[in-house]
């Protein structure tokens, strides 16, 4: 989570929950992270600022499930607990925006995918905030 262009809250954890594809890890981790980041904004609400919650997504088909809910679900993902479409009911609250964000542009990534060379030196400035060092 940042704030301005730096890292407040980071976290890296093994899900507790067993899926069949990506587009479900996306979803339960979204699930695991909306909490935190709805705390936080109503926290920075009543301190009052003017918070706009952005949740950055770089996979399309769990874009389109979070966006539109049990709606969007094919056959292969009905099984899906309907708390899974929790950040659904706050993007339609107005609470949360939901945009797409090109995996080679994701900031989290420095903490879920092992990189190295500029890519890990960029985002971890970025994490940071620090300007571009060498």
């Amino acid at each position: 989570m940042t704030l301005g262009s730096g890292a407040v809250i980071s976290a890296s954890k093994k899900q507790k929950l067993k899926t069949r594809s990506s587009t479900e890890v996306e979803l339960v981790a979204t699930y695991d992270a909306a909490g935190p980041m709805l705390w936080t904004s109503r926290f920075l609400l009543e301190q009052g600022c003017d918070v706009k919650t952005m949740l950055y997504q770089d996979k399309m088909s769990a874009l389109l499930m979070e966006s539109n809910g049990h709606s969007s679900v094919e056959k292969h993902s009905r099984h899906l607990d309907i708390r899974y479409f929790f950040i659904n009911d706050l993007k339609e609250k107005g609470l949360v925006s939901i945009k797409y964000c090109p995996t080679e542009e994701m900031v989290a990534d420095y903490m879920t995918k092992p990189l190295h060379g500029s890519k890990f030196t960029t985002l971890c400035n970025m994490i940071m905030n620090l300007t571009n060092q060498q």
